[in-house]
């Protein structure tokens, strides 16, 4: 099952979690904290169903390659935990360095003081440094036909005009499978 849009709520995360690798119908084998673990650096649990969690696998992020869960760069997780347990009022028993790098490759279990809601969103279209990203859809929840593109383009305040004609053919291709990135011009 995968994690959909919505609020949920976030109450603990592992900071250097252990993961336990599927190796039959009932064993796992454990695989230590550390960068070569599929969770590293931490991993949310949100209302016990889904894990929102840093991969060092940073090319996986996008794409259907998890049980369900929201995967992010390993900076970004460790800086959403932190400012989730700064949120909750939970007491830090290390630095944000030491308790997501920590080389004792010991789990820390961090049970928030308050719950935390979180809001998910799956967005297929940001604009991030002046750019117009599409993000693939592995999942084929919000297909993107040229008529959503401008509705989606719009409600950022721009047209087709604001982009030169080979973004626009871009933009406009309709192929829900392609990252597009181009150049806003203002």
């Amino acid at each position: 099952e995968t994690a959909t849009t919505g609020i949920y709520t976030l109450s603990l995360h592992d900071a250097l979690p252990i993961w336990c690798k599927k190796e039959g119908e009932d064993t796992c084998r454990p695989v230590t904290p550390g960068p070569w673990n599929p969770l590293y650096p931490v991993k949310m649990i949100l209302q016990s169903s889904y894990l929102v969690h840093g991969t060092p696998k940073t090319s996986s992020i996008g794409r259907k390659a998890s049980h369900g869960c929201i995967r992010m760069h390993p900076d970004n997780a460790a800086d959403l935990a932190w400012k989730v347990m700064v949120l909750a009022g939970t007491v830090q028993p290390l630095s944000k360095q030491e308790l997501y790098r920590d080389k004792s490759r010991k789990t820390y279990r961090m049970v928030l003081q308050e719950t935390v809601q979180v809001n998910t969103v799956y967005e297929r279209v940001e604009i991030i440094d002046g750019q117009l990203m599409r993000h693939t859809d592995p999942y084929k929840w919000q297909p993107l036909d040229p008529e959503k593109m401008k509705a989606i383009l719009s409600e950022r305040g721009l047209t087709l005009d604001n982009f030169d004609e080979g973004d626009r053919k871009k933009i406009l291709d309709g192929n829900p499978l392609e990252t597009v990135t181009a150049a806003i011009k203002f």
